[in-house]
């Protein structure tokens, strides 16, 4: 499998890397990466798709997990993209978890695709529209958001012709968040409600057969066949 990595001087020579396809796994609010890692194990992309997982957590410790039991069965500590204050504009809640994510992108990037859970799906999509309304590309493929929250920035931005799977609990409270979301891809837009799911992606998942189905379906479009 090879890949071109862009940036730098535009006359120079582009080099050629190989290895397998990289994920990066994006982590909720008053999240870890060992949460994300189980959503992950959960949807079966550590294990059916030979990714190189990157794992990023949101910039900002907090006290208080979103899931205090799991988080400390789990250990590890807790982080967010972005802190909750009435009264601030969302470009200024979301600015330091911006920059963290467009940072790691920068530095470590370009990436085949992104795994992106809750406010991180949020993050993802508001660098994707920032880059879009720039006409920059931005440094991954596709998205697979689960759970996704939504903030309601003060500028138009333009909707995304990326490739973008979005799954949605049924029983998640902020549901109509991630429909919103969703609804900011306008072309080759998935979208999948899990009947059982509330804001979290569990272990029922692994053995549900119609949603490994479309996430395999999806996937197929980026990866080498011998992947798959």
């Amino acid at each position: 499998y090879q890949r071109r990595v862009h940036g730098g001087d535009s006359t120079a020579a582009k080099p050629e890397l190989t290895g397998p396809p990289r994920l990066l796994c994006l982590c909720g609010n008053r999240s870890s990466q060992v949460i994300t890692e189980v959503h992950v194990m959960n949807l079966h992309l550590d294990s059916d798709y030979g990714l190189e997982l990157h794992y990023l957590e949101g910039p900002i410790q907090v006290n208080e997990a979103y899931d205090p039991e799991l988080t400390e069965s789990l250990g590890g500590a807790a982080y967010s993209w972005a802190e909750e204050v009435d009264g601030i504009p969302a470009h200024e809640i979301l600015a330091k978890g911006l920059r963290h994510f467009q940072e790691h992108v920068s530095a470590c990037g370009p990436y085949d695709g992104i795994f992106a859970f809750s406010c991180g799906a949020a993050i993802a999509t508001f660098a994707a529209q920032l880059a879009a309304k720039e006409k920059a590309v931005p440094g991954w493929r596709f998205i697979i958001a689960g759970c996704a929250s939504v903030y309601e920035l003060e500028e138009e931005l333009p909707r995304l012709s990326l490739p973008s799977l979005h799954l949605i609990g049924e029983r998640d409270s902020i549901r109509w968040q991630s429909l919103k979301l969703a609804d900011k891809y306008c072309e080759n837009r998935t979208i999948h409600r899990i009947p059982y799911c509330d804001h979290a992606l569990p272990c029922e998942c692994s053995e549900d057969m119609v949603l490994q189905g479309v996430i395999k379906e999806f996937m197929g479009r980026f990866l080498p066949r011998q992947t798959l």
